[in-house]
């Protein structure tokens, strides 16, 4: 065994980061971290065609994933696990406990309004040039503006259901197991709250005519972040390994 077997694990003479994946928001496409993600790796052997090795196997690795991945990744080479997760009691607790919460549904009102916004622009297609002034844009401005609504439409959209999937996790970890996992799943959802905040400023920036209606977004999203952040205090903090330190 290593010396750093706590924190990186090498497998197929491969170095992986222990855990990393454990509190990311799942974005692949966007993240510096996948040359050391047993996550990444599993998902690409699996859902390529690249089936280098079986599930058992691998089972000391894949056991690492979360329940909802492993029955994802068991269905797609043939494994049953029902006969597993019939022994196991069903844990209602998470339905339960978010029901009512204030800011749990506050995340699902938020998820609404990013829809109807984006409908809204859907059925009234509008330029981002249009600024309500006579004022022109050049060609490279207008690809830049182009460029910055289209990251920002992008992180909105991933992150506009994450916010309340994360939140359910760490509400059912801290009130349910006292595992501890609760401040890094929190974390997740505090990144979140800030880089869709950040995105719904950048398109108020973009399409100055709908500043207003943009506003509700953000002043939502500036509620449920202050009350995560006061449910979960050592959320902040907490340094999720690989990606914070």
């Amino acid at each position: 065994m290593s010396d750093n077997y706590n924190d990186t694990s090498i497998k197929q003479d491969k170095l992986y980061k222990v855990g990393i994946f454990q509190y990311c928001d799942k974005w692949c496409e966007k993240c510096e971290h996948t040359h050391e993600c047993l996550y990444f790796d599993v998902n690409n052997k699996f859902f390529t065609g690249e089936k280098e090795f079986t599930f058992w196997d691998k089972v000391e690795d894949i056991v690492n994933l979360t329940i909802d991945d492993l029955a994802v990744v068991s269905k797609s080479i043939g494994v049953d696990l029902t006969e597993f997760s019939k022994k196991i009691p069903k844990n209602e607790s998470e339905e339960t406990l978010t029901k009512g919460y204030e800011t749990f549904e506050k995340t699902q009102e938020y998820s609404g309004l990013v829809n109807n916004w984006f409908n809204f622009f859907s059925n009234n297609p509008m330029s981002v040039s249009e600024t309500g002034t006579n004022e022109k844009i050049s060609p490279k401005e207008l690809a830049d503006s182009l460029q910055r609504l289209t990251k920002a439409v992008e992180y909105i959209r991933w992150y506009q259901n994450l916010i309340s999937k994360k939140l359910k996790k760490a509400l059912d970890s801290k009130y349910n197991f006292e595992d501890g996992f609760h401040k890094g799943f929190a974390k997740v959802v505090l990144v979140a709250l800030d880089k869709s905040i950040e995105s719904w400023k950048n398109i108020a920036v973009q399409i100055p005519n709908h500043k207003e209606k943009v506003s509700n977004q953000i002043l939502l999203l500036e509620r449920i972040k202050k009350e995560v952040e006061l449910e979960f205090p050592y959320a902040r903090a907490f340094a999720r390994n690989g990606l914070d330190n």
